[in-house]
């Protein structure tokens, strides 16, 4: 009966283990002011996975990384670069990029609308996930160099 036992846990071990090899959960972790890196690191607070990529600076792609609460809803999002520098912060309380606040915000989380692999399409959502608000078109202006939010 031991040996059952034993032999049971060794392969739960095993399957454990190979599925956190496979696993793509990619972390964030600040390191300057406002410049975040891309780390392998599964065990943090601030996990993000994939969700897309959008065109971005000389037509080269860039991931979109989001923190998820649920199937379609964002708690934070990031646009990163190739070089895995963050070109684009969407978080609670503001739309930010590289040249400063983009958007200020008063949501408790964004939906994501739209990929066209040109432009991303979010809306804020309450604390009960229903949207509100205008859309928010978050797209690379090559003239200034930054993503930023389309302007009416």
């Amino acid at each position: 009966m031991k040996i059952k036992i034993v032999y049971f846990i060794l392969v739960l071990i095993i399957i454990i283990g190979c599925n956190n090899k496979n696993s793509k959960i990619v972390s964030l972790q600040k390191i300057g002011k406002d410049s975040m890196k891309v780390e392998d690191i599964a065990s943090s607070k601030n996990i993000f996975g994939l969700i897309d990529s959008i065109k971005g600076p000389k037509n080269e792609w860039c991931y979109i990384l989001g923190k998820r609460i649920n199937d379609s809803i964002y708690s934070s999002i990031r646009i990163l670069s190739q070089k895995k520098d963050t070109l684009y912060f969407i978080d609670k309380d503001m739309l930010k990029n590289t040249k400063g606040i983009d958007v200020r915000a008063e949501f408790s989380a964004f939906k994501i609308f739209s990929n066209n692999r040109k432009e991303l399409i979010i809306n804020g959502v309450d604390s009960l996930f229903h949207a509100y608000g205008d859309d928010a078109i978050i797209t690379w202006n090559s003239s200034k160099d930054v993503f930023e939010t389309v302007k009416y």
